[in-house]
């Protein structure tokens, strides 16, 4: 959908208006945001404003997302990989860790967690993950530390938390920093416990397919004040009262944004709710399926982000391209980081067995708010169809 402001001497419209490429798209999805007339008034509050950089939503937003996760502070910024950036550039300004050190990551992540590694002059360990979750294994993490190690970073793949309490028992026995990975994440728990209160620090996404939208955006989470105050100078170009202290970036989160970020936190249980109830009929409509393996995932803990399951016997492609043939919409997520070419490059080229063959059959299937139970009935129907035919 597109937003066209209406200007008139009274008053400012808006009005929903349909795009033309929507006839382009697939009937079904396998993302998409929910906006409302809230989402349309608050943006015209902003607006009407004049103040549209950071300020009181920015600040508000920050307040409520803490609140939400368990933290002691919070720092809004314009994207989850700005947030991790900042966390990384945080433990170097801290002495955590220095140009060259070891940051353990899983292969299987959205390239954007590597480059903030890269662009944090740190360097990637890349891990392989656990076959049942697609999360971070902590016996390769275990077996992958070495002198230069400093940071290990999980991230909680389809929203489903990683083994954390393996993954912080590594890093006290070996002093090392955890910073989470929780773009997937926002509204995922871990044995009771927010994700965003786990590790040292935690980094979330707000883009436009994540489980609360900012349009773009991101935050990061930590229990740790000399993280926050450092995180809060350089997201905004070095500033501290007033005056440039150090090296910065113009990171922070605007108004506009935040106020977008406000009213989506307003239905998050609703939204919650329903991302849980599409991944449960998922998971026990197709339990049964020849050649469709589950991955586990605790809906009374976790807010999927995406629905992702394995297809066996080598026919992932061909079951995508029937659904294609029936307007439903599947992805692939994510090529390895470690076979692609610029990393590849940088670091050498080491084997990951369970995320390789496990990239080569799995698939995404649609998951949004506004999926119908019919719309999803019918992804079902198509997946069992094309099993029996």
């Amino acid at each position: 959908m597109n937003f066209r402001l209406l200007d008139s001497p009274s008053q400012t419209e808006y009005h929903l208006i349909q795009c033309a490429d929507m006839l382009e798209r697939p009937r079904i999805p396998t993302q998409r945001s929910h906006f409302g007339e809230e989402e349309i008034d608050a943006i015209q509050a902003v607006l009407c404003s004049r103040w549209t950089g950071t300020g009181a939503s920015t600040r508000e937003f920050e307040e409520q997302v803490k609140n939400l996760v368990g933290a002691e502070h919070a720092v809004a910024v314009q994207s989850g990989t700005a947030a991790v950036h900042l966390a990384l550039e945080a433990c170097r300004e801290l002495g955590i860790a220095q140009t060259g050190d070891e940051i353990i990551v899983p292969s299987q992540t959205f390239a954007a967690s590597i480059q903030a590694i890269i662009n944090s002059d740190l360097t990637p360990v890349f891990c392989d993950v656990c076959p049942n979750t697609l999360n971070l294994d902590p016996n390769c993490v275990a077996k992958s530390i070495t002198s230069k190690t400093k940071i290990i970073m999980p991230v909680h793949y389809r929203g489903e938390a990683c083994d954390m309490d393996s993954i912080l028992s590594i890093a006290s026995q070996n002093k090392l920093w955890v910073v989470e990975d929780a773009a997937h994440a926002m509204g995922s728990s871990y044995k009771g416990r927010p994700v965003g209160a786990l590790g040292h620090i935690t980094c979330f996404s707000f883009d436009h397919i994540k489980n609360i939208t900012a349009i773009e955006g991101g935050l990061i989470a930590t229990d740790i004040p000399e993280v926050a105050n450092v995180v809060r100078s350089l997201a905004n170009l070095g500033f501290k009262d007033l005056q440039v202290r150090g090296r910065g970036f113009r990171y922070h989160m605007p108004n506009l944004n935040a106020a977008i970020g406000l009213v989506q936190l307003g239905r998050f249980e609703e939204y919650k709710t329903k991302r849980r109830e599409i991944a449960s009929l998922y998971q026990q409509e197709l339990a049964h399926i020849p050649n469709i393996k589950l991955l586990d995932i605790n809906l009374n803990e976790t807010t999927p982000f995406f629905y992702v399951t394995l297809i066996m016997g080598g026919q992932r492609d061909k079951l995508r391209e029937f659904l294609a043939e029936k307007g439903i919409e599947t992805l692939i997520r994510y090529d390895p980081n470690h076979t692609q070419p610029y990393f590849i490059e940088k670091y050498g080229y080491n084997p990951l067995p369970v995320t390789e063959e496990t990239f080569s059959q799995l698939v995404v299937l649609p998951l949004f708010y506004e999926m119908t139970n019919e719309q999803q009935d019918y992804v079902i129907d198509s997946i069992k169809e094309f099993f029996t035919k």
